[in-house]
């Protein structure tokens, strides 16, 4: 595995996508519509192979009573399909989840360290590949 470098590639592309696969998925999955607004967007974690992203998604539930859901976001680059692929492939997931205090995400950073590959194996394997993104050939 690639050694885990700061980077802001993927949390661009993260932020990019951010909007548009919250409201997806909450339209699917929770059958919210309308106005979703971000607020609180915050990065946990960004190496050159994962992104971990959290935020409240601020919006009206069916009784039109406004709702803070929070969320965490996660974009991995899987190094093995893209291998079997020949191009770069993508993987994310959208998870309610607490947002995490300062000292929490301390606690991720140590975590995935010390988990090395198995964590990195743990994001590729809870996420979905992305088919909507232009692959680099």
């Amino acid at each position: 595995m690639t050694a885990c470098k700061p980077s802001s590639d993927l949390n661009r592309l993260a932020m990019s996508r951010l909007d548009s696969v919250v409201g997806r998925d909450l339209a699917e999955k929770e059958n919210l519509e309308g106005t979703i607004k971000l607020t609180d967007v915050k990065t946990v974690f960004d190496s050159d192979s994962l992104c971990i992203v959290q935020c409240l998604a601020v919006c009206k539930d069916s009784l039109g009573t406004e709702t803070a859901l929070p969320l965490r976001y996660i974009l991995v680059r899987d190094f093995f399909m893209s291998i079997a692929k020949g191009h770069t492939v993508y993987s994310e997931g959208l998870f309610g989840a607490n947002l995490l205090s300062d000292d929490e995400v301390k606690g991720i950073h140590k975590e995935i360290a010390e988990g090395g590959p198995r964590s990195y194996e743990y994001y590729v394997g809870v996420t979905l590949p992305i088919e909507d993104i232009q692959q680099d050939r």
